[in-house]
């Protein structure tokens, strides 16, 4: 979860809490936006720098309910049954029999996520690859056969793990 002394030392990021605070400074928030990929990216290693405004900022981001909403959401889409196609997408073919396996865990998650339960900005850094990372488990086909689908298992699980406060 982000430090509250981080995010407090941060001027004008809120912690949270249920009195009004000030929103970030508009550089800051600029800052943030532009550097998001790299800031997640240090979030999901688990990088802690107290003095660094735009990493608190974009932890209170990550923990944010609407974001936890939007990766419950996203979660919830890979578990559904797919929707009939009709014509071409963008989008990655899931790995159908790894989902399947995996669908404990992904529910899980997606229960979590929208549960009113504290997580921490580690886990939503790492669900939120999970979901977008073309090398994924999720979209990631084994070339040999059917995926057994131990590797979406196992990262499913550290995700749900990271999200847990510690």
């Amino acid at each position: 979860m982000a430090s509250p002394v981080a995010i407090g030392d941060a001027p004008g990021v809120s912690t949270g809490s249920a009195r009004w605070q000030p929103r970030p400074a508009p550089l800051l928030r600029v800052r943030t936006w532009l550097a998001r990929s790299r800031l997640d990216a240090e979030i999901a290693q688990g990088v802690r720098r107290p003095g660094d405004p735009a990493l608190a900022l974009r932890e209170s981001q990550l923990i944010e309910m609407r974001q936890r909403r939007r990766l419950a959401a996203r979660l919830e889409e890979v578990v559904a049954p797919p929707a009939p196609r009709r014509g071409a997408s963008s989008r990655a073919p899931v790995d159908r029999s790894a989902v399947a396996i995996a669908t404990p865990l992904l529910t899980d998650l997606a229960l979590l996520l929208r549960s009113p339960d504290a997580v921490e900005a580690t886990g939503m850094a790492l669900g939120w690859r999970l979901i977008t990372d073309p090398g994924s488990p999720l979209y990631e086909v084994e070339e040999r056969g059917a995926s057994r689908g131990e590797r979406l298992w196992r990262e499913s699980s550290e995700v749900l793990d990271a999200l847990r406060p510690k």
